[in-house]
């Protein structure tokens, strides 16, 4: 694979097909002093198998005063040759960003982290990311753009909505955090898959469209409001 260099902030990563979203996170760590780790909790409501992804950042490449050398190395290289992170699940470290030390402009870029994969069971878990200097090599500063994505395994989900089907209010019609489908709330019209508002939307004002990926169910009769008659 090609080494992502970027100058400018990449965009967090899109979860793969099949897969739901469990949360973005956007976060600096440093070798000497707090923040030195950052821990996000999550709840799963079943199996799944995750997909940690996305990129970090070496030096400043916002600074656009720096020039690409200066002699033999970029203008604005700190010497920081160690900004890099561990990557674990409830304390057991699956994933390890390792500064690129002599990579194009080593000082101010954006650069592939990830992905790692793993896998966890139903339940409250946490995920955290720790420097991985001790300190005495100074600030050494790493900033990253995370996206973590799960999906079920080992249950049967006919629609791929990411709801096991003996959990899921309508198993035949997506309306689960890994995909959802459009709902007219005054026609009860249902059309295409989705997973974001504005996609069941031709005008922005019509707040009676929306993207259910929520298992709704406004009659609580627990039947989703996707697999309901028209009315």
């Amino acid at each position: 694979m090609e080494l992502f260099v970027a100058k400018s902030e990449p965009v967090s990563p899109t979860c793969p097909d099949g897969y739901y979203l469990i949360g973005n996170y956007d976060d600096r760590l440093r070798a000497d002093s707090a923040p030195m780790s950052h821990t996000y909790s999550f709840h799963l409501d079943c199996n799944a198998d995750l997909i940690v992804d996305g990129f970090a950042k070496e030096g400043h490449p916002e600074n656009t005063n720096c020039t690409p050398f200066v002699g033999s190395e970029p203008s604005c290289n700190q010497h920081q040759d160690y900004e890099s992170f561990e990557v674990d699940l409830d304390g057991t470290i699956f994933g390890n960003y390792t500064d690129y030390v002599g990579a194009p402009d080593v000082e101010n870029a954006w650069f592939d982290a990830g992905p790692w994969t793993t896998i966890a069971s139903d339940g409250d878990h946490n995920l955290t990311f720790t420097h991985s200097a001790d300190g005495t090599t100074g600030i050494q500063s790493v900033d990253y753009k995370i996206s973590v994505c799960a999906k079920c395994i080992d249950c049967n989900d006919a629609d791929n909505d990411g709801e096991c089907d003996p959990e899921d209010n309508c198993p035949t019609i997506p309306n689960g955090p890994a995909r959802g489908s459009c709902f007219n709330y005054n026609t009860h019209e249902v059309w295409g898959t989705c997973l974001d508002k504005g996609s069941c939307q031709e005008n922005s004002g019509e707040w009676w469209k929306w993207c259910d990926f929520f298992q709704n169910d406004m009659d609580k009769n627990g039947i989703g409001d996707v697999c309901e008659p028209t009315p």
